[in-house]
């Protein structure tokens, strides 16, 4: 299987490289709970796909707005990774993340 590889100019900046880092091994210690607080506009997702990058395993995306699914997409296109995408109800709940 080809590896999850993020394709942008982009690179994480700010408290995002300590975020990444941190919740990488919060999920490599078995924590099954972590939080990622952030503003709008903050790159939140952005974070979240560096994680995925980074752990290498499959993971379930749960994303109520349609600006999240369509980054994760952008960031996920032709690598060969199989993403399932689900929107929540109009209550606009947190996203979610599973990786596991």
């Amino acid at each position: 299987m080809r590896k999850f590889k993020i394709e942008s100019e982009y690179i994480p900046k700010g408290d995002q490289p300590e975020a990444i880092a941190a919740l990488v091994e919060g999920l490599k210690n078995g924590r099954k709970g972590q939080v990622l607080l952030g503003a709008t506009g903050t790159g939140k997702t952005f974070t979240m796909a560096h994680v995925i990058q980074a752990l290498q395993r499959p993971t379930l995306v749960l994303a109520p707005i349609s600006g999240l699914k369509s980054g994760m997409c952008a960031w996920s296109t032709g690598v060969g990774t199989a993403t399932m995408m689900m929107s929540a109800s109009a209550n606009n709940a947190p996203s979610l993340v599973y990786s596991a």
